[in-house]
């Protein structure tokens, strides 16, 4: 399963930490899908209507072609993609058809941190991340390592 977390394009190349290549990556998604961290709504149909997500407000949290991770998908598939949407409220995470997830906005102001990284990606209005410096709180020097 590829979730494609980062937005990488199509064949784009993935780097290590030392710039070697690590790997390139293939996709059949659709270009203009909802992305990671993407707000989105289900719209209504016979299986989110009965099952209460019709309406629901989630966040993009990934994206994979079923006949390869095999996770069950709400919605008739018309292509071999589906898309993972996080309802906070609920504390459960689901995989649609595309056709049932409407774009809403692109989560302006979203986070993302890593622990150990002095790092996080900001959400912005246009769906970009923008990478801002985070400081350490340490209040002795690295060397210090006793009390």
């Amino acid at each position: 399963m590829f979730l494609n977390y980062f937005g990488a394009a199509d064949g784009a190349l993935i780097r290590a930490a030392s710039t070697q290549t690590f790997g390139v990556v293939k996709t059949n998604f659709p270009s203009g899908s909802p992305s990671f961290g993407d707000n989105v709504r289900i719209r209504s149909s016979v299986e989110t209507e009965s099952n209460g997500f019709a309406g629901l407000v989630g966040q993009v949290y990934g994206q994979t072609t079923p006949s390869v991770s095999g996770v069950e998908v709400i919605g008739e598939l018309e292509s071999d993609y589906a898309i993972n949407v996080f309802f906070e409220d609920r504390h459960e995470s689901l995989w649609f058809a595309p056709a049932l997830v409407e774009f809403v906005d692109h989560a302006p102001g979203t986070e993302i941190t890593l622990d150990g990284v002095a790092k996080k990606w900001v959400r912005t209005e246009n769906g970009e991340w923008h990478e801002e410096s985070v400081e350490t709180k340490s209040t002795k020097p690295w060397w210090h390592f006793w009390n």
